[in-house]
């Protein structure tokens, strides 16, 4: 399997689609004409304000509405909010409070929850918020990531597919609604079936007619794409990848390059064991002779001592060098792999944080994920290893394999501050495949570099608030000993009905009013929008 096949879920539904432990990195491409401050009333859904309701048994909690998906009870202070998370997003209460708690539905299983919002379809988007299928069943690698209402449209690695039930590039066997055969041009060579065994167990593997270096694996009667990797090809006589100089069907090109590599890989391994052999000889005669005893023939006769030594370090020295040789011996020539305790599966590999090794039908093969992508040593066969950073935390391994810059990102994939982000906290930019995609955080929100998310703009410390909301919280009311009451109060933003700013400990947020209310400066609350004079311009 190459390299470059990378779950595109690593480029949104694996990150971008994840809100995980902070607020999630839904963005919105910076050149969407119809994205700006001047159009912030699009954008009401996103962050419900207050409606006084419920009991709170906490000072700060929240707590699904009764039936509903998408809407929750926030508690602040032990104030009661009842909010409502963006239309296509859910409601997510096992989060931590300090987390935003609207995610996607591939992460929120509702259950008896089951009301939702009614939709808000745009023109390009079925929700406001979401990841959609593109194309039929025979074209299934499209989809759609949908930010505000704006659609962006996205594609799989080649031999990937878009599944809409885990919001995640798969193999195409494993999305229901893919054609794996017509979408791939492949179908598996039936297979004849014995009357007393039944049909033949484990995987098939198949040469690409066009490609040296990609093959099919056939699972039963159901086919993958896999492709060897760099200066390899696939030999079908041992359906392995092997140096692409033995493949009579790679261009002359690639197997020039396969040969010349593998001779100075030759010549390396050949000083390396040359230079273990001698310093093994050494020590092995050098520790024999410190040890040695002279002993006695039956006539009481001294043996030769320098005589009886030379004998026997020369057998150590042959033993060594045989012992080396058998060490060499490809660990392809096994039935089984060690490695392998289960027949498929993933393994760490302790040294790296982006390394692991497969095991497909007990034979074991070491791979790498992209730059830029971490592999999960919780990840399930067949399920895609690798996923981003902020995802997978390198806890307790070795380190990635060297950078693999562009001129726009330090890594072929992941999530990085933008240098626009001087000028506003929201931008972030997005690599995929060490292209750059420009993108903003929702209205109000600051992209953390430490997280690889969207977040409030007080928990990322290069984000300067003030300058960023353009507002500065009033010194909070004092209690009767000139000490700072613990509240939360909310304050008008600008000309704008529909938002307002939340001030608590001197920290403001920018929040705004759920559809049909308007923030009333004189209660702090949103209400009717009927009962707010918000102006022609609103």
């Amino acid at each position: 399997m190459d390299k470059t096949l990378i779950v595109f879920a690593c480029l949104c539904g694996f990150a971008a689609a994840q809100f995980g432990n902070n607020f999630g990195s839904f963005g919105v491409a910076s050149n969407a004409g119809n994205y700006n401050r001047g159009q912030q009333n699009q954008n009401r859904q996103f962050q419900e304000a207050p409606r006084p309701t419920g009991v709170c048994k906490e000072l700060n909690e929240r707590y699904p509405v009764p039936g509903s998906c998408d809407k929750y009870v926030e508690c602040l202070n032990g104030t009661a909010e009842e909010k409502l998370c963006p239309d296509g997003l859910r409601f997510n209460p096992n989060v931590n409070f300090s987390v935003y708690p609207c995610q996607y539905p591939n992460e929120v299983a509702c259950l008896e929850r089951s009301a939702l919002q009614p939709a808000q379809p745009t023109e390009q988007c079925e929700h406001q918020f979401g990841y959609f299928k593109l194309g039929d069943s025979s074209n299934c690698s499209y989809f759609r990531n949908c930010v505000n209402g704006v659609g962006y449209d996205f594609q799989c690695p080649e031999g990937l597919a878009w599944s809409s039930v885990s919001y995640r590039c798969d193999w195409p066997d494993e999305v229901e609604d893919c054609d794996a055969e017509a979408f791939l041009g492949f179908r598996c060579p039936e297979v004849p079936i014995s009357k007393e065994l039944g049909a033949p167990a484990g995987f098939r593997y198949y040469r690409a007619e066009n490609n040296c270096q990609k093959y099919f694996l056939c699972i039963g009667t159901k086919p993958r794409v896999l492709f060897c990797g760099s200066n390899t090809a696939y030999d079908d006589l041992t359906n392995t990848c092997v140096s692409a100089d033995e493949v009579a069907a790679c261009p002359s090109e690639l197997r020039a390059q396969a040969a010349r590599i593998r001779e100075e890989e030759k010549q390396l391994l050949a000083k390396e064991l040359e230079f273990n052999a001698k310093t093994t000889n050494k020590r092995l005669c050098r520790g024999y002779r410190h040890h040695f005893n002279i002993g006695h023939s039956r006539n009481n006769s001294t043996f030769n001592k320098n005589k009886m030594f030379t004998y026997i370090c020369a057998v150590l020295i042959v033993a060594s060098n045989v012992q080396v040789m058998l060490a060499e011996i490809p660990e392809a020539l096994s039935v089984r792999s060690p490695i392998c305790q289960q027949k498929n599966g993933y393994y760490k590999v302790d040294a790296s944080c982006d390394a692991y090794i497969e095991c497909l039908n007990y034979q074991a093969i070491e791979m790498i994920c992209p730059d830029g992508l971490h592999y999960d040593p919780q990840s399930k066969w067949p399920g895609y290893p690798c996923g981003y950073p902020m995802d997978v935390p390198c806890v307790g391994r070795g380190a990635s394999q060297p950078a693999q810059p562009t001129a726009e990102c330090p890594h072929q994939y992941g999530y990085f501050p933008s240098p626009l982000a001087k000028e506003n906290c929201g931008q972030y930019r997005m690599c995929v495949g060490g292209q750059a995609l420009e993108m903003v955080c929702p209205t109000g929100l600051a992209f953390n570099p430490e997280s690889g998310r969207c977040d409030w703009p007080d928990q990322v410390p290069s984000c300067k608030v003030e300058d960023f909301l353009r507002f500065s919280c009033p010194a909070p009311p004092v209690d009767a000993d000139g000490a700072p009451l613990d509240i939360v109060l909310n304050y008008k933003y600008n000309d704008n009905c529909y938002y307002f700013f939340s001030c608590e400990k001197g920290r403001a947020r920018l929040l705004s009013c759920d559809e049909g209310l308007a923030f009333d400066p004189a209660s702090g609350q949103c209400i009717e929008a009927e009962y707010v004079n918000c102006g022609p311009s609103h």
